[in-house]
């Protein structure tokens, strides 16, 4: 389970700062700043899918059979109930409905609000994320469609977004006892966090490699998967909530290993988050090329 709320890249601060970039136009004509939001996204994905899955397996009750299979069982659940919602939110409500995206928008949220709490209720915990994940996928590729009106339901979440995302951290971190830390698991969760790092940008660097791109451009894209945050915070106290909210007592030994996946997961937000978005800003304009803007392009003619 650490692995994977370690693993993952964080979209809050990736993708504004890929979309900055994008804006002053650098890494255009190669599309970089959208092969790394593209690729970010698919590994949270990834990432909150094993977590769920893992912790399904760890807490799971029951026969030895229905544990193993209990984990696929779960992702097939929650990709199906996310496609064929997903696909509902293309057609409903009505386009002659007035205020039609906020209509959109409350669907979606009731609809992850079902699979989340649904989930629990009937012991399918880990479909609860994935099938969130898949619905919003889905019924994000219908309202990208030339000519449809539902983009606004974006701009309603990323104003929620604005409210939620402050309370996000404070909740994860309300679940640190800095008296209670270890230094051991702080030493420990660092080295795990530099190896993990270093491998991470080798990979990617040789991943891309295939691909039209210079070496610094291969730098860059390995570079802009460091920040590690929202992903984190979101996952990383999960763990602890399911021990210490159980009906039976719970295990001590459980609590700690839960209170260590907490404090590793605070410290990789502060430590990567600012970091990566630092060297996100910096590197971008020394190693991608700028497209030039329409305004200079006149500029030049005029000139001419």
């Amino acid at each position: 389970m650490l692995g994977f709320v370690v693993a993952a890249v964080s979209p809050a601060v990736v993708v504004p700062c890929l979309l900055k970039l994008g804006e002053d136009g650098y890494g255009v004509e190669k599309g970089i700043p959208t092969l790394v939001i593209a690729a970010a996204s698919m590994d949270d994905v990834l990432a909150i899918t094993g977590f769920s899955v893992m912790m399904g397996l760890t807490f799971a009750k029951g026969s030895t059979t229905w544990t193993v299979l209990k984990g696929p069982f779960e992702i097939f659940t929650g990709i199906v109930y996310g496609i064929v919602f997903g696909i509902v939110c293309w057609y409903l409500p009505y386009r002659e409905k007035k205020n039609r995206a906020i209509y959109k928008l409350l669907m979606l949220f009731g609809l992850g609000g079902l699979a989340m709490f649904g989930s629990h209720k009937v012991g399918l915990e880990s479909s609860g994320a994935i099938a969130v994940l898949t619905v919003a996928f889905v019924a994000g590729l219908g309202w990208r469609k030339p000519g449809n009106e539902d983009a606004a339901v974006g701009k309603y979440y990323r104003f929620l977004w604005e409210i939620f995302q402050p309370m996000l951290f404070c909740l994860i971190g309300a679940e640190i006892d800095v008296m209670a830390i270890e230094p051991s698991t702080v030493g420990w969760g660092l080295l795990a966090l530099i190896v993990g790092l270093t491998l991470r940008v080798a990979t990617s660097f040789v991943v891309v490699m295939g691909a039209s791109f210079t070496v610094w451009e291969r730098l860059f894209i390995a570079i802009a998967w460091l920040p590690k945050a929202t992903v984190q915070a979101a996952i990383g106290s999960l763990a602890l909530d399911y021990v210490q909210g159980s009906d039976s007592e719970p295990d001590s030994e459980d609590i700690q290993r839960g209170v260590k996946v907490v404090t590793i997961a605070v410290m990789v937000i502060l430590v990567t988050a600012p970091l990566g978005a630092a060297a996100i800003k910096l590197t971008g304009p020394k190693f991608l090329a700028r497209k030039p803007s329409s305004n200079s392009q006149q500029d030049s003619e005029t000139t001419v």
